[in-house]
């Protein structure tokens, strides 16, 4: 722990809503990222996910996705390729189903690639479980870098 660590407070944290969702600290997210842009965790971040998501070949089959609404003429303008690409990202867990148990060829989790051969199936472009769990990893350590929580309720 940094001796400029910023204290979060457990009372202040986000807490489960009657609704579902969770309540936001606004301020708690401010100082947050404050520090972690203060000690240049951010790039840290940034470039373990990338490196992750290129390793996992998500970036190629970003790529691939993209040319093929192009050319296909499903996608005209960026406006109209981002919203596609943002709803294959968060296309549902239903699209395990097709695979047996949630899983693909080597054993993991991961999706990329489970479209086969066709570029425009929204599943190419799913973030692979594996990714998720680095950039967690990754936040988790730098958090740990800047913040120290202090229970209090």
């Amino acid at each position: 722990m940094a001796s400029n660590s910023v204290k979060i407070h457990t009372s202040d944290l986000p807490r489960p809503s009657r609704q579902g969702g969770n309540t936001s600290a606004p301020h708690v997210q401010s100082t947050i990222m404050k520090a972690l842009l203060q000690s240049d965790s951010v790039p840290v971040i940034e470039h373990a996910i990338m490196h992750e998501l290129a390793a996992s070949g998500w970036s190629s089959n970003l790529r691939a996705y993209v040319q093929a609404l192009v050319r296909s003429g499903e996608c005209r303008s960026y406006e109209e390729i981002m919203q596609r690409v943002l709803a294959a990202i968060h296309v549902d867990t239903e699209s395990k189903k097709d695979i047996p148990n949630g899983k693909n060829a080597n054993g993991t989790t991961e999706l990329s690639g489970v479209g086969g051969g066709d570029p425009l199936d929204p599943r190419n472009i799913r973030v692979p479980e594996r990714v998720v769990q680095e950039g967690v990893k990754v936040i988790r350590g730098e958090l740990d870098k800047v913040c120290t929580v202090v229970i209090d309720d």
